[in-house]
């Protein structure tokens, strides 16, 4: 008969072989057991992905739409300043552009604002804009930077140009009323001389003298009469652009405006 420890040697494998069994039979079930697990771990780690992506569009569409509103804010703006500007241009009768207050100065002229002359180029522009104006009380605008404004210096330069246009259209005016004057009298003496060259027109005598004053007065007389009606008709009409600019210019409102 066995003993009793070969008895217990037998069992021993067959227990181990019992144990093997089981873990080898629960291997699969936990296997199944871990598979759901899995799937949802996954599917969770998806939507979290797909929240990353999701939440990088929204970043990405959020950029494109601030920038998007920042360039329309900018054109807007662009717009609001130019439809400003349009509005200066149209509200004033005659308006230009200036950098500084010395373009409308003489260069070569060091003197202060209230004696300084005018700059050609700021009188040759002034003249071509006030050309289409009808006379009466007009408006010359300066644009000027706003960073450079000088509200005092401004002062002086409005009154130093009513000065100049006032001195100017009195000056002019007085010309024109000189060569008149100086028409009137030369039609006068050329009639005279007309006259007395008809008075000794020689027709039977044979005194040079006589005839030698026919011969220059007859000529001189004539030539005096027109000289003299081409001043009294003529003299504003030659003069007719310059005495009609610093008319208007005379009697105008000069501001300042910034842009």
């Amino acid at each position: 008969m066995p003993t009793e420890e070969a008895r217990n040697s037998g069992e021993k494998p067959a227990d181990a072989k019992e144990q093997q069994a089981k873990k080898t039979e629960e291997k699969p079930v936990q296997a199944k057991e871990q598979q759901p697990v899995a799937a949802a771990a996954g599917q969770q780690q998806k939507k979290v992905d797909e929240k990353a992506a999701s939440s990088g569009q929204q970043a990405k569409k959020s950029r494109w739409l601030f920038k998007t509103k920042q360039r329309s804010q900018a054109a807007i703006q662009k717009s609001a300043l130019a439809q400003q500007q349009q509005k200066l241009l149209q509200l004033s009768e005659i308006s230009l552009w200036i950098d500084t207050y010395d373009d409308i100065f003489s260069d070569f002229d060091p003197r202060p604002y209230s004696q300084r002359a005018l700059s050609d180029d700021f009188l040759l522009e002034a003249k071509k804009a006030s050309r289409d104006r009808a006379s009466g009380n007009i408006e010359l605008r300066f644009l000027v930077p706003t960073k450079i404004r000088n509200p005092e210096q401004e002062g002086l330069i409005r009154k130093r140009l009513h000065e100049h246009f006032k001195k100017h259209s009195k000056e002019l005016t007085q010309e024109v009323h000189t060569t008149r004057r100086n028409g009137i009298a030369m039609a006068f003496v050329g009639m005279l001389m007309v006259l007395g060259a008809s008075y000794i027109y020689p027709e039977e005598s044979t005194s040079f003298l006589q005839r030698l004053l026919f011969v220059v007065l007859e000529p001189g007389g004539w030539f005096m009469t027109w000289m003299g009606l081409d001043g009294i008709f003529g003299a504003e009409s030659q003069k007719k652009t310059d005495l009609d600019f610093y008319r208007k210019m005379s009697k105008c409102e000069i501001s300042f405006q910034s842009y």
